[in-house]
């Protein structure tokens, strides 16, 4: 049965409310949505079928534009201030029966007030409200996305809505391609531009280490937060504040014996890898302690062979000269870029593996009889 009603009124936001559709349809599929009661038999009773189509989902969705509190039939009645108004029993039958209800405000719509409303939807203005833009419409509609998964019913610790295998890889693949290109590619323009700035200013500069390494981390953020919508901004400044604290052992190296060099660059690479964990887990409360460990030590693991890999490309023994990685890489963007393939591939394939094996719901509401 349908699971997602979405409520609109055409002559307000039909264009947004079909764009809103298509866009779960993918997520979902178009059996769990729920968008026209306009096929009702001539001799039905539209109020029951209203009735039975809100009352067999689990959540409706009310798209909320500029003219649906205001919009009026042909006797100059606003249509809210009809009993038999179809968006009115819609909602108030939703939030009659406990359904939970999302008010979807678009092309800049205020939410109503209590002043503004029948009383039958009064309990509408107590609902968190939702925006959808059209500037940030693929965004929004994530959000959106996001906020029902978490919501919706689960069974069996698993959720009856999820997308499906191939969406689900198509998305990890280009995830982890992005968390390549995030990584290879600041390294590699660094490494282009060392002539420019000078042996020492790279040999002996904190701050030079960390604009690359935090220039990355900027990308992991945005990568995992196109995965992940409910991340927000302030959130991403954990993961941010982690790698520019790992830059310090990695800048540390440079004037190391190699173990010793080895040893900081790891580090900086688990440390970089607990911010990301942590971050995650502030909306995958889920996610739990040991998988955190497992993240930063992918981390820890993939900066480790990335300099590993850079030594050998770069005709030095393996860990035996490991304080000459900025020789390696210095001039070489190609050889440079090595280390940040590595590290996004497997500290970004496993940091999006573990997310997309961790429920987003920590405490799922039970069925509805």
């Amino acid at each position: 049965m349908p699971r997602i009603f979405i409520s609109y009124r055409r002559d307000d936001s039909a264009g947004f409310a079909g764009r809103i559709y298509e866009h779960l349809s993918e997520h979902f599929g178009e059996k769990q949505l729920f968008m026209d009661i306009s096929a009702i038999a001539p001799g039905d009773d539209f109020v029951k079928v209203i009735e039975d189509a809100v009352g067999d989902c689990d959540a409706l969705i009310a798209v909320i534009g500029k003219r649906w509190l205001s919009i009026s039939d042909a006797s100059n009645t606003r249509r809210l201030d009809n009993p038999n108004d179809f968006v009115r029993l819609e909602i108030t039958t939703a939030l009659a029966r406990g359904i939970r209800v999302i008010p979807v405000l678009v092309e800049g719509a205020a939410m109503p007030t209590a002043v503004d409303l029948p009383e039958p939807l009064h309990a509408l203005t107590r609902r968190n409200a939702l925006e959808i833009s059209h500037a940030r419409f693929k965004y929004d509609v994530d959000v959106l996305i996001e906020t029902l998964d978490q919501m919706l019913p689960h069974e069996g610790g698993m959720p009856i809505i999820t997308p499906t295998g191939q969406q689900v890889a198509n998305k990890m693949f280009n995830a982890i391609a992005l968390m390549m290109l995030c990584w290879a590619l600041p390294l590699a323009l660094f490494s282009f531009a060392f002539p420019f700035l000078g042996i020492a200013v790279w040999e002996t500069s904190l701050l030079i280490n960390a604009i690359w390494v935090g220039i990355a981390a900027i990308g992991t953020g945005l990568v995992l937060r196109w995965c992940v919508p409910a991340l927000r901004m302030p959130h991403l400044f954990l993961l941010l504040g982690g790698w520019l604290v790992a830059s310090i052992p990695v800048t540390l190296s440079f004037w190391s014996e190699p173990l010793l060099a080895a040893t900081l660059i790891a580090l900086g690479g688990f440390i970089g890898g607990l911010g990301v964990g942590f971050m995650l887990r502030i909306v995958r409360p889920l996610l739990r302690p040991g998988q955190i460990l497992i993240i930063a030590i992918t981390w820890c693991l993939s900066a480790l062979i990335g300099v590993v890999l850079v030594d050998w490309i770069g005709g030095n023994g393996a860990l035996e000269a490991t304080p000459t990685i900025t020789s390696a890489v210095r001039s070489k963007p190609l050889i440079a870029a090595v280390i940040g393939l590595v590290m996004g591939l497997l500290g970004g394939g496993e940091t999006l593996w573990q997310v997309l094996m961790t429920p987003a719901n920590e405490n799922p509401p039970a069925k509805r009889p």
